[in-house]
């Protein structure tokens, strides 16, 4: 709508103006910078159903009473651009509103990529850096035909290019677009060992140190670590009161070249730790782990009398 009605545009519903499409401009602004906002706040959760009709459904709504309302009522609406003068203060607040929240966004893409190091992170913060430019670019034009307005609409398509390089190619590419058979085995062992209900590391030594490393897994969060916690650190930076017997067992590991399977209690819960050196050329440079809560007898009872009750 905002393009379909920039001045100099041909008839479209009413005459093209400038108040038009500086008022689609700064609604569009405005929802996208707040739903951008809720996009990355709230929790990923899986759908039991497809939502995807009623969205549509609830946009076009959404559209349609904007553009019944910027139609019917655009000499009513206060101005928001005066050629040859400049943006008017409402549109400047609006404009800052909307920056403060992009802003906001960086702020939140940089923490999420400082505590899992993932780089499509860094892509949404230089999106939304360059968002930010564009909306604050959008305060101090002249005319709507000047040289900032159109540097504010080159910012704004680069920062759509990195939404696009951050969320999409990231997170929804599938394995359609891998070609390698090795390259998609790869990808669904990385899946399976996100998803399984565990934590997978693996031991380096540096020095007398064993050093972590995080390879995937679901108990993590229930610990209450994230893996920028355990990332490169020593069990007395992150597990200090536990880490004299669980060295003792990464010790006998790496000396004796002996698979472990130890138990120990952390928080009030029993953990099952297994322990296999890796060895190259007959000498252990690695250690693999993996944590797994143990059930107890109680509970795997009630589940066993669940499963007799439906079965009856």
């Amino acid at each position: 709508m905002h393009t379909l009605t920039f001045q100099g545009m041909p008839f479209f519903i009413t005459e093209s103006s400038i108040a038009k499409a500086t008022w689609f401009w700064v609604t569009a602004r405005s929802i996208e910078s707040i739903l951008i906002v809720l996009v990355l706040v709230l929790p990923e959760r899986k759908l039991l159903l497809d939502p995807r009709r009623i969205y549509l459904a609830v946009c076009t709504a959404v559209v349609g009473v904007i553009m019944f309302v910027i139609f019917r009522y655009e000499q009513s609406l206060p101005l928001l651009v005066i050629e040859g003068k400049g943006t008017t203060m409402l549109k400047n607040l609006i404009e800052y509103g909307v920056s403060f929240l992009h802003f906001i966004s960086i702020v939140i893409s940089l923490y999420f990529y400082n505590e899992g190091k993932k780089g499509q992170h860094l892509y949404v913060a230089l999106a939304f850096t360059f968002l930010f430019l564009s909306e604050l670019v959008f305060t101090i034009y002249q005319s709507v035909y000047d040289i900032d307005n159109f540097t504010g609409h080159l910012y704004k398509a680069l920062g759509y290019f990195f939404i696009m390089r951050g969320f999409y190619f990231s997170t929804i590419a599938d394995d359609s677009f891998l070609k390698d058979p090795h390259e998609k085995m790869w990808r669904k062992s990385e899946e399976m060992i996100q998803s399984h209900y565990g934590i997978i590391f693996k031991l380096s030594k540096q020095g007398d140190d064993f050093i972590h490393d995080i390879v995937g897994g679901g108990l993590l969060n229930d610990l209450g670590f994230t893996p920028n916690e355990i990332n490169g650190k020593t069990l007395d930076e992150f597990l200090p009161d536990k880490a004299g017997r669980i060295e003792r067992y990464y010790e006998c590991v790496w000396k004796n070249n002996e698979k472990i399977v130890f138990e120990i209690d952390i928080g009030g819960q029993t953990y099952a730790i297994s322990l296999m050196p890796v060895m190259t050329n007959g000498e252990v440079v690695e250690i693999a782990g993996a944590v797994m809560g143990i059930v107890k007898y109680s509970r795997l009872e009630r589940c066993s009398r669940s499963t007799k009750a439906n079965a009856l």
